[in-house]
């Protein structure tokens, strides 16, 4: 077993001390068989970063793979030898007679997402275009940092034998379904030429070879585009042409009840998503790899998310503590709330809007979060809110949403934002949120096909609790973001028991 030494500056990280727990996360990370899984659940504040860098010191060619560009942002700016390659359209063209074309075509230059050219030779600047120069870099980088699409459409990556980390693993499954999915509105249909859709709504072999052939045929029907003149219409055309082939394999290779489609004229739209998107996990959780290492604040339940990503070989699991005071970060389950759910009559809401206007008027001065799970959910607490008297606390982000983030962080007021997508991969520390309220357990909606598909396979009860808990202990994330700081949640909805075992171990709830 790997004994870390006391200062982590012998492996060249920027720092003079561990921080509590990060020896016993990252030393068997180190010590990991090849072929093995690691899965890691480290609450905020416990630097998962360091595994995937202190690793890199011991089998350099370490890969990353995150789910946004700000995390890999931050991955960059914290360990300034990793490479970190961003998608194709953030590096320019250097191909002057593109540049040319595109100036006069679209009023703007070139990126390397434009570029047709794709080997060696073919170009003239090939040697000294950007993103090839990054990817060179990365491949002999001490570690590389690479975001979960990008890596689901390229395979450079996979040259070389590595060690796989995966951060924000419990989101994994969630983009592997966005990736895959497919979904073509009537007006992309009609912009193509592309037949009508075909009448079909299922989960049947019936429905696949429908809508399979349709995709195949309308696939075939870029052929043509794809050599046209105008090369962004050429570009997106044979982007669009991919999609449609993998769908018509797919779902010329899915069983009954492996994918929900749904297309006709009448509805508008051509629709297919799979049930279950671990079965491409692959694409991604690389069997290639020496090593794979899964790693989230959230996992809660192991063998779930390992069954969600079907993990064919065994695997370890590592859960840590929370390092940050518990006073600091209290969550607390109005067990009196109201059950919420799509029974729930007007007059729970309104039950519910005297329990949540009672807390905001016990953080009077301070700005917090309320948590919902629609906007129509939002609209409805925030009218019944208003007519309680608290309309000028309350704000409803509205337009573009970082602009509307910052508006809320900047307010010197004592604002209370209400949203349905602040759960995740967002910080309010110190004064910018001193409470937060989740005003319903976050289940996924019954009247989703796909939901109800999953629901009846193997242990889909426990699947559609288990996410459900997890949003829940993001949500709450959203506001104690070191040491120092501290604030209250409240849990606002009396169905926290039914979910509240799939919720890690270091999310301590009380009781009021």
């Amino acid at each position: 077993m790997t004994d870390l030494a006391e200062n982590p500056r012998t492996y060249g990280l920027d720092s003079d001390s561990w921080w509590p727990n990060q020896q016993s996360m990252i030393e068997p990370a180190i010590d990991l068989e090849p072929g093995r899984t690691l899965i890691i659940e480290a609450p905020t504040g416990t630097g998962k970063s360091f595994a995937p860098a202190t690793v890199s010191y011991f089998r350099p060619g370490t890969t990353v793979l995150c789910s946004t560009r700000d995390l890999q942002a931050q991955y960059r700016d914290s360990f300034p030898d990793f490479a970190v390659v961003w998608g194709q359209e953030h590096y320019p063209c250097l191909l002057e007679k593109k540049i040319e074309e595109y100036g006069r075509a679209y009023g703007e230059q070139p990126t390397r997402a434009d570029c047709m050219f794709r080997k060696p030779g073919q170009c003239p600047r090939y040697d000294e275009c950007p993103y090839e120069s990054a990817k060179r870099r990365a491949l002999t980088a001490r570690a590389k940092v690479l975001n979960y699409a990008y890596a689901f459409y390229t395979n450079w990556w996979r040259e070389s034998p590595n060690d796989l980390f995966c951060d924000e693993a419990h989101r994994v499954s969630a983009v592997l379904s966005g990736l895959v999915s497919v979904e073509i509105a009537d007006s992309t249909r009609r912009y193509w030429g592309f037949s009508d859709f075909p009448f079909v709504s299922g989960s049947t072999p019936f429905a696949y070879k429908r809508v399979g052939a349709w995709a195949a045929k309308a696939a075939s029907t870029l052929d043509s585009e794809t050599e046209l003149s105008d090369p962004r219409r050429s570009l997106r055309a044979r982007r669009l042409q991919l999609k449609l082939e993998h769908l018509a394999n797919s779902l010329y290779r899915a069983q009954e009840g492996d994918w929900f489609v749904a297309s006709g004229q009448a509805l508008g739209k051509l629709l297919a998503k799979p049930v279950v998107p671990g079965k491409y996990a692959k694409q991604i959780v690389d069997d290639g790899a020496r090593t794979v290492t899964l790693m989230s604040a959230t996992i809660g339940d192991p063998e779930i998310l390992a069954g969600e990503l079907e993990l064919d070989h065994n695997y370890e699991f590592i859960t840590l503590p929370h390092i940050f005071p518990p006073e600091n970060r209290v969550v607390i389950w109005v067990k009196d709330s109201p059950k919420l759910s799509y029974k729930s009559e007007p007059k729970d809401y309104a039950e519910q809007a005297r329990i949540i206007g009672k807390i905001l008027e016990s953080h009077k001065g301070q700005k917090g979060l309320i948590h919902t799970v629609s906007w129509s959910h939002t609209k409805l607490l925030a009218g019944l809110l208003s007519r309680n008297g608290h309309s000028a606390r309350l704000y409803v982000p509205e337009g573009e949403r970082v602009d509307a983030i910052e508006k809320f962080k900047a307010s010197p007021d004592d604002l209370v934002a209400l949203s349905p997508s602040w759960h995740e991969g967002l910080n309010f520390p110190d004064d910018e949120a001193r409470f937060a309220i989740i005003a319903k357990i976050p289940f996924l909606s019954l009247g989703d096909p796909v939901v109800k598909l999953r629901l009846k396979r193997k242990d889909g009860t426990k699947w559609y609790q288990w996410q459900a808990s997890l949003k829940v202990v993001q949500a709450a994330g959203r506001i104690v973001r070191h040491a120092q700081d501290w604030g209250v949640v409240y849990i606002c909805d009396s169905q926290w028991p039914r979910v509240a075992r799939f919720a890690p171990k270091w999310f301590e709830v009380e009781t009021l």
